[in-house]
C-alpha cells in the first residue's frame, strides 16, 4: 500500500517506521540529535513548501518533512496499521 504524504510525494506504508508530529519531536533531546545526524548524512528531505508540522521515518533512514498534521497522516494508514 501506498500513502500520500505531501502533494506530491507517495511512499509505500510497509517502509514507514513511523510518523511523528515535528513541535514536539524538537522539544527532546534524543529527537534532535536524530536530527542533526540525519541532516548531516543528507537523509532529511523537505516534501513542499509549506511550514511542516510531522516528519515520517522510513526504513532506509530517510526522513521526510510533511506539511500535513500527524492526524491526517495517521488517518490515511489507519486500515494499514490495525
Amino acid at each position: 500500500m501506498f500513502i500520500t504524504i505531501a502533494p506530491e510525494k507517495i511512499v509505500r506504508t510497509d517502509e514507514i517506521v513511523g510518523i511523528f508530529d515535528l513541535d514536539t519531536a524538537q522539544q527532546t533531546k534524543t529527537a534532535k540529535d536524530y536530527f542533526k545526524i540525519a541532516e548531516r548524512q543528507g537523509k532529511v528531505v523537505m516534501t513542499g513548501t509549506e511550514l511542516p508540522k510531522s516528519f515520517i521515518v522510513m526504513k532506509d533512514g530517510t526522513v521526510y518533512l510533511s506539511q500535513y498534521a500527524v492526524k491526517i497522516l495517521a488517518a490515511r494508514t489507519k486500515y494499514v496499521f490495525k
